[in-house]
């Protein structure tokens, strides 16, 4: 597990944030079940979600206001009632360094401040300090840990060999990357470039080394958000043209596709300031299973889904900025700002 890319945002999809609408009003009337009841499980304020201990429990970060710093610790939560169970030390880590990564095992640690990257894994911690890595917008180790993908603003991605502290390669695109994603096994690294308004989407496969494997089809046209490997490594799970969730195939582009519940604007343009009909897919979080997702919008609702079937089965509450699915998917997470609260929080609540 580890952090996503943070990917630029374009002007007109900054603001929707504030402009989350009620989710019931844009799904897909048949066979749509009711809504999760409002109140969560359990919240915790000032806190975020950042990913998942390899036994399913929540690792979250907590930002000390008072001290207008995020704490040097991650903490490790129970599911049951948000209480902290472990903590991991983020020893010398810059107050302003909010790009962190970890391998599900918290063994690998990872985080980048300016132009310095520090990695800590089992063995040994070591710094690199490059021209390179100023604009660093996303890092992303493999499953286990050997490998760190760091993602950069100026439209490159740079594959560290952790063990070695060594820079193996750097992949070169065009713009820079939105997201980018290890395949189950660790083997390939999938990277996609989405330009907005070119209507114009490429996904690229990498080996791990950072040797070019090739581009899937059929997926010109499609979203930067809802991007996940299936079980097998086999398919990807994208927002198709026309606003519909799919698994395209890696080898041949073929796709299946999900019940829609998404709707474009009604000039066609993906903007939620420009139309309050607009809903599109940011991203999703699958069980470790694959047998279920959750896909947070672009009007802050988090939509339940069958991942096999395609079909889609309940809402969280709208409102807050990030959503995501726990491993075993009996829970649901929501963090971001609280607009009647007026503060950031963290929230659960158990899935039937």
């Amino acid at each position: 597990s580890g952090s996503r890319i943070n990917s630029s945002i374009p002007i007109c999809r900054r603001s929707f944030f504030a402009l989350s609408l009620v989710a019931s009003a844009l799904l897909p009337s048949a066979g749509v079940q009711a809504t999760l009841p409002g109140a969560p499980l359990w919240r915790v304020p000032e806190t975020s979600l950042l990913g998942f201990r390899q036994d399913g429990l929540p690792v979250t970060r907590t930002f000390d206001r008072a001290a207008g710093k995020s704490l040097s610790r991650l903490d490790v939560r129970e599911p049951a009632n948000g209480k902290v169970v472990a903590t991991v030390d983020l020893v010398g880590i810059p107050p302003r360094a909010y790009l962190l990564a970890f391998t599900s095992d918290l063994k690998y640690l990872a985080w980048e401040d300016s132009d310095r990257l520090t990695v800590v894994t089992p063995t040994r911690r070591w710094t690199a300090k490059t021209p390179g890595l100023r604009g660093t917008r996303g890092l992303l180790f493999g499953p286990d840990g050997q490998t760190l993908a760091v993602a950069n603003e100026y439209g490159y991605v740079q594959l560290w060999d952790t063990g070695t502290g060594t820079r193996r390669t750097t992949l070169l695109f065009r713009i820079q990357p939105p997201q980018m994603l290890f395949s189950p096994d660790g083997q390939t690294l999938a990277v996609n470039e989405h330009y907005a308004f070119r209507r114009e989407t490429s996904l690229s496969l990498w080996s791990k080394a950072g040797k070019p494997l090739g581009k899937v089809a059929g997926v010109n046209g499609a979203s930067r958000g809802a991007f996940e490997f299936s079980a097998d490594g086999q398919e990807i799970l994208v927002e198709q043209p026309g606003y519909v969730l799919g698994w395209v195939n890696l080898r041949d582009g073929t796709a299946r596709r999900w019940q829609s519940s998404f709707k474009p604007c009604s000039h066609g343009r993906q903007c939620v300031a420009c139309a309050k009909v607009c809903r599109y897919a940011l991203h999703a979080t699958l069980t470790a299973a694959r047998e279920r997702a959750l896909v947070w919008t672009s009007d802050g609702a988090a939509m339940l889904y069958d991942a096999r079937a395609g079909t889609f089965l309940r809402s969280l509450p709208p409102g807050l900025n990030s959503a995501k699915l726990s491993p075993d998917g009996r829970q649901a997470y929501k963090w971001g700002y609280d607009e009647a609260a007026r503060a950031t929080s963290l929230r659960a609540w158990k899935l039937p």
